[in-house]
């Protein structure tokens, strides 16, 4: 009787031996896996970071390369005064024009917004509106007068009127200049570029050689300036000695219509921005020269503008960013630096 007990002793220890082991085993497996299901959940958590400031950027065709540098260079900015700088109407399913992203920006209650001026009456009484509602607007590159806006960061037209005056005389004797402006482009910014070529070539002894003229085109859209442009070979009479442009797209427009109609060296291109094709262009000598506005200025004078509005309740009303000529002389230096910045 006594062996029966110690026998069945025996096998009570061995059983609840058996049994810690086996919630010891499955402990140990349960921690483990909570442990490992904790650091995918930790690997694929998606990090956040908190901003001061909700600042907007808005413009006509965000992908333009000119809007391209400008809201790089305002994005590195406000990134290092840790605020977050929205690409307005980005990834959206409808094209919104500039004054429906406005009152959008105005809605999320942004603290700050660069926009793109005009100087038509409705962007005008938008940005007024968020003068209102405490929402400063800075435009950019092109101005909205008497609207509210607190400053306007762009270039001194009337320098790089005289840039292109100077670079004409450089070229030519004397002969017709052409100067080609945009219709959907701020007229005040142009007619001071048009009066700093004037003024120029009015103070050379050789003034009378030089007959300057201006033909407004709509370049809304590529198609519609290539066309303007071509018809100014069409009659060849009158096809000017210089031709200015003073933006990318007839810049562009010009240089393929000098190709086609075989006018290399026979009509000089003066162009404004800088794009592979521009500088390539002026490379290979069929773009004489082309205007390079600091992309990188504009976008730091931005977010400089409304940061010291935010602070301090004031902010000057003009900024100025540097421009530089590009001719075949240097044009080696921005084709290095473009190679660099794309790698």
């Amino acid at each position: 009787m006594k062996k029966r007990n110690i026998l069945s002793n025996k096998t009570m220890i061995w059983v609840l031996v058996i049994f810690f082991v086996v919630i010891i085993m499955s402990t140990g497996g349960s921690l483990l896996y909570f442990q490992n299901s904790l650091k995918v959940k930790q690997q694929n958590q998606v990090e956040y970071k908190l901003y001061e400031k909700h600042y907007a950027f808005i413009a006509d065709d965000s992908s333009d390369t000119i809007w391209e540098g400008v809201y790089k260079s305002a994005k590195e900015e406000a990134e290092e005064n840790n605020i977050y700088l929205e690409l307005s109407g980005k990834n959206l399913a409808v094209n919104y024009t500039k004054s429906q992203l406005l009152d959008i920006a105005i809605d999320s209650n942004v603290d700050g917004v660069i926009l793109e001026g005009d100087e038509s009456n409705g962007l005008r009484d938008i940005i007024s509106e968020a003068e209102e509602k405490g929402i400063p607007v800075i435009t950019v590159l092109s101005d909205c007068t008497n609207s509210g806006r607190k400053s306007f960061v762009g270039v001194n037209s009337y320098s790089m009127g005289q840039v292109y005056g100077e670079q004409v005389l450089k070229t030519t004797e004397g002969g017709n200049i052409l100067v080609l402006m945009n219709t959907n482009s701020d007229n005040t910014i142009q007619n001071i570029i048009y009066a700093g070529i004037r003024d120029t070539l009015k103070g050379d002894e050789r003034n009378e050689d030089y007959h300057l003229n201006a033909l407004a085109i709509n370049n809304k859209s590529t198609f519609g300036t290539e066309e303007a442009v071509r018809d100014i070979f069409i009659n060849e009479e009158e096809t000017p000695d210089i031709i200015i442009c003073l933006d990318e797209v007839s810049t562009t427009s010009a240089y393929q219509a000098v190709v086609d109609y075989n006018k290399v060296g026979v009509v000089n291109i003066m162009g404004c921005y800088t794009s592979d094709t521009i500088l390539n262009a002026i490379d290979r000598e069929v773009i004489n020269s082309t205007i390079s506005i600091d992309y990188k200025e504009l976008g730091e004078y931005c977010i400089d503008a409304l940061q010291e509005y935010s602070n301090t309740g004031h902010v000057s009303e003009y900024m100025s960013a540097d421009i530089n000529l590009i001719t075949k002389e240097n044009v080696g230096e921005y084709l290095n630096y473009d190679e660099e910045t794309a790698e």
